[in-house]
């Protein structure tokens, strides 16, 4: 996880070693870019979020057609055996 206090700390002390009006100035700047960036970082996660619940139901489905293939097989298997005693 990100932590968006200690990037913004790091943004705003090099704001103050640039001067104390342009300080200033570059704080708000700052923040306007951590805010931004953690929008952009926010949005991501949400893609990987939706592909990772996809990517998990896909895996299932494919859990859940191989044990139903299994299953089809040991019937078949049962009753050839039935069949042939």
């Amino acid at each position: 996880m990100i932590d968006f206090a200690a990037l913004r700390a790091i943004l705003d002390t090099d704001d103050r070693e640039a001067g104390d009006d342009v300080g200033k100035l570059g704080m708000k700047d700052s923040e306007v870019t951590v805010a931004y960036a953690e929008q952009e970082i926010l949005r991501a996660n949400a893609y990987v979020k939706t592909a990772a619940d996809l990517s998990t139901k896909y895996r299932k489905n494919v859990q859940y057609q191989l044990d139903a293939t299994k299953s089809q097989v040991t019937e078949l298997e049962s009753e050839i055996t039935a069949s042939t005693t």
